[in-house]
């Protein structure tokens, strides 16, 4: 019990407690475990209610950027959702408002990043280019590990530095490309022109329904949070 009040105090709001929380080691620990860390920062980012455009900076890499965090749907005009109701009975419902977003680095028109306001805070997947390629960075609010923390606190970290226990592989094989017909490659490029436009449909099992909240319009938030920061990496 007395943890848990100490841990309630440290997620006060004021100002002082909140910049306090960042560098507490404790703190740091319930995020490692909690999001499967290796390294990360946390950072306070100037995120307004609603979802509306704002700036704000984010240190990545060492690297200072203001970042303009813009609202976009990454939904099709024909977008539906489906409930199922039981007994096998699967219903149409309003689809509620797009909290998804992208957002643009300035002076770094190559960096690509988007994702959601789900939730108040800032969810970005940020593809950052290279030398060696491009790197994915995250940034996602201090209280997906942490509930209760402040709404202004990100944790910030590279995909690299995900020390994940569990093992998650790609539901398509690796080199399985036999749904590309020959006929669609461009010339002897060696590139396909079959997949300009996809349909996309995503379920939700109970678990991941459970996961948020059992609340409709939370799990389609976090399913168009997911699209749109896919939307980033491809």
């Amino acid at each position: 019990m007395r943890k848990a009040i100490a841990l309630a105090v440290l997620l006060g709001l004021t100002p002082a407690l909140a910049s306090a929380q960042i560098d507490n080691a404790g703190v740091r620990d319930q995020v490692a475990s909690a999001l499967e860390l290796s390294d990360f920062s946390i950072q306070r980012l100037d995120v307004p209610e609603g979802n509306v455009e704002f700036a704000t900076d984010i240190t990545i890499g060492g690297l200072e950027y203001q970042v303009v965090v813009t609202p976009h749907s990454f939904r099709s005009p024909s977008a539906t959702a489906m409930i199922g109701v039981g007994g096998g009975e699967i219903r149409q419902t309003e689809l509620p408002a797009p909290l998804t977003v992208r957002a643009e680095f300035d002076g770094a028109a190559d960096i690509r990043a988007a994702g959601s306001r789900k939730g108040g805070g800032l969810h970005l997947t940020i593809s950052l280019p290279g030398p060696d390629g491009h790197h994915i960075w995250t940034v996602q609010p201090l209280y997906d590990a942490i509930p209760g923390s402040d709404p202004s606190l990100h944790v910030v970290h590279r995909a690299d530095d995900m020390d994940m226990d569990e093992q998650h592989t790609c539901g398509v094989a690796d080199h399985d490309h036999g749904h590309v017909e020959q006929g669609d490659l461009d010339g002897g490029s060696g590139h396909s022109r079959a997949f300009l436009v996809c349909e996309l449909a995503c379920e939700a099992d109970w678990e991941y329904y459970g996961r948020n909240g059992n609340n409709e319009a939370d799990t389609i938030a976090d399913m168009d949070n997911i699209v749109a920061r896919c939307a980033a990496i491809y």
